[in-house]
């Protein structure tokens, strides 16, 4: 929105057919002469439309006036784009506080009667300027809103990729955990027929051995009570022949 305020004020007492004041006095001519047309043409009328609102259009802007039941004619050149309420506003706090009273001997507006104009113009304008933030907030909240939502949607999307990525570790996680556990269970059933297989030929071996080293032991066994008995004889017969010798 356009920050130009108003370009040009009028207010003319159509009682007296004079103009009260103009704002501000160094516009261009052009403006003041279509004003002074606009009030001379109501001038000029016997009826007045009381309260009427009307406004012109133009490549300088756009016009607003009307007149109250006090007769005086108010009259602002605005920017197209200004609101029409910032402009009656004005012309309601004009007529509120009497500007039009506030006249010297020539009927021209006195010094208090432009201090008080002036103030209730600046309070206008700062009023417009704040009405101009605000709109301008209203316009960009919808795009606020909507940006606000992209990034609680791009959290969210993201609180779900980091839920997956979780997902994803815990799940490899437990893969790797299984394998170890697989892999443990292998070797337990290799280690366990591993000790079956030795067993089975340890089972063997001592089939094969014990029979073997037994019937070995027997005989050594039996050689050994054969020499025994030998030794005995022989020793018999040598104390025999030592006694009966002559």
């Amino acid at each position: 929105m356009s920050s130009v305020s108003f370009k040009y004020i009028f207010i003319g007492n159509l009682n007296s057919k004079k103009q009260i004041i103009d704002y501000p006095s160094n516009v261009n001519e052009s403006i003041v002469n279509n004003c002074s047309k606009i009030f001379d043409g109501y001038c000029n009328n016997k009826i007045y439309l009381y309260d009427e609102r009307t406004r012109i259009n133009s490549n300088q802007g756009t016009y607003y006036f009307t007149i109250l039941a006090s007769n005086i004619f108010y009259c602002a050149l605005v920017d197209n784009t200004y609101p029409e309420r910032n402009v009656f506003n004005l012309i309601d706090e004009l007529e509120k506080n009497m500007i039009y009273k506030k006249i010297n001997e020539n009927g021209e507006i006195s010094l208090e009667g432009r201090n008080q104009f002036n103030k209730i113009l600046a309070m206008i304008k700062t009023t417009s300027a704040l009405e101009r933030a605000q709109e301008s907030v209203n316009e960009l909240k919808p795009q606020l809103r909507k940006e606000i939502m992209k990034v609680i949607g791009n959290n969210s999307e993201l609180t779900e990729l980091d839920i997956k990525a979780d997902k994803i570790v815990k799940a490899a996680e437990d893969m790797k955990e299984g394998s170890k556990k697989l892999k443990f269970c292998a070797w337990l059933r290799n280690f366990k027929w591993t000790l079956i297989i030795i067993s089975i030929v340890i089972g063997v071996l001592l089939i094969i051995i014990v029979p073997v080293v037994l019937t070995e032991v027997q005989k050594a066994k039996d050689n050994e009570v054969g020499l025994i008995g030998s030794n005995t004889n022989t020793n018999t017969n040598t104390t025999n022949i030592i006694f009966t010798k002559p």
